[in-house]
């Protein structure tokens, strides 16, 4: 496998692929962040493709406790929570304080259901996606290496695209699952876990249990492509030389 150990990564959707391929990635805080009440803005990456894979583990671990936790039990703790603060509007001054606690709790509410919109894993993810690889990072360097947060712009120029290369059929696979799967038959969960905290083991495990499916390594080549050489709309690659 290519060494991409020292390469930075970031999952997108194609939908984004015609914006990032012409203004690179932009700092924001979006639905996923949202979802978790992390407020930071930033490009979320991870620093080496086996820390791309725990990224990976630790979303899909985000959406399936979202999921699979009662809904209206949810909704129906915060609404308890949120009719006690309406309450203490009687006796407490700073009634601004309370007016702002409502809101969030009732921001809390709209993102469980919007959560719960999402019919299955990609869609949490933002619909069928791919996975990017960035060269460098100027004067950066994460001491997250699971979570790096850029605040910065990252130019396309930069940002290459991760492909799968089936060497047996000349066919090259963007898909963001089926490079999981190559990932996840490539190293173990002790691979993963061995420079990690025991935080991550759920995530991994759980991962693993879901969605490892078998996938023989030696049949394919791991490569990344300048994101300028692919066709977003065909979804094919133009000539190219590979890095």
């Amino acid at each position: 496998m290519f060494d991409f150990s020292n390469k930075y990564f970031h999952f997108t959707s194609y939908n984004n692929m015609n914006n990032i391929s012409q203004l690179g990635l932009i700092p924001q805080n979006g639905f996923r962040c949202n979802a978790i009440n992390d407020d930071r803005v930033g490009v979320f990456l991870s620093k080496g493709i086996d820390r791309a894979l725990v990224m990976y583990a630790a979303m899909y671990y985000q959406y399936k406790m979202i999921c699979e936790y009662n809904v209206s039990e949810q909704i129906n703790i915060i609404l308890k929570e949120i009719n006690r603060w309406e309450n203490r509007k009687n006796y407490v001054k700073d009634i601004e304080f309370i007016n702002e606690r409502i809101a969030k709790l009732q921001l809390d509410i709209e993102k469980i259901k919007s959560i719960m919109q999402c019919k299955q894993f990609s869609d949490y993810l933002g619909g069928e996606g791919c996975l990017l690889s960035i060269n460098k990072l100027n004067n950066y360097n994460s001491v997250n290496l699971e979570d790096c947060c850029y605040n910065g712009i990252i130019h396309s120029d930069n940002i290459n695209m991760v492909f799968l290369y089936d060497k047996y059929s000349n066919n090259y696979i963007s898909s963001r699952e089926i490079i999981m799967t190559y990932l996840m038959n490539y190293f173990s969960t002790s691979d993963l876990l061995r420079k990690l905290s025991n935080d991550y083991k759920d995530c991994i495990d759980i991962l693993y249990k879901d969605k490892f499916e078998y996938l023989n390594i030696n049949n394919y080549d791991l490569k990344d492509i300048p994101i300028k050489s692919y066709d977003y709309i065909n979804q094919k690659i133009r000539p190219i030389t590979f890095i």
